[in-house]
């Protein structure tokens, strides 16, 4: 099973030039129907990267940074106005 997620990796670029070679348009001068599979790869790519575990990592480090410092405020009214 690991190896079938690994795989994506490697065959989902290719899902998306397959995309790109199916629309009729030019991709050096990023001409005709392209915009719309350039887009979903861009999407699929973004969606790719966030899966690599460093990546993974320092998002939910810097997610926990931005709670603490929303949450910072909250807790000293509260502490404040006991």
């Amino acid at each position: 099973m690991k190896r079938l997620h690994r795989v994506v990796y490697f065959i989902a670029p290719l899902v998306v030039l397959h995309y790109v070679w199916s629309k009729k348009g030019d991709i050096l001068s990023l001409q005709g129907e392209i915009l719309k599979p350039l887009l979903f790869g861009l999407v699929f790519a973004v969606f790719l990267i966030m899966r690599v575990p460093a990546v993974r990592r320092a998002l939910v480090s810097l997610r926990d940074r931005v709670r603490a410092q929303r949450d910072k405020p909250r807790l000293q009214t509260e502490t404040n106005s006991r």
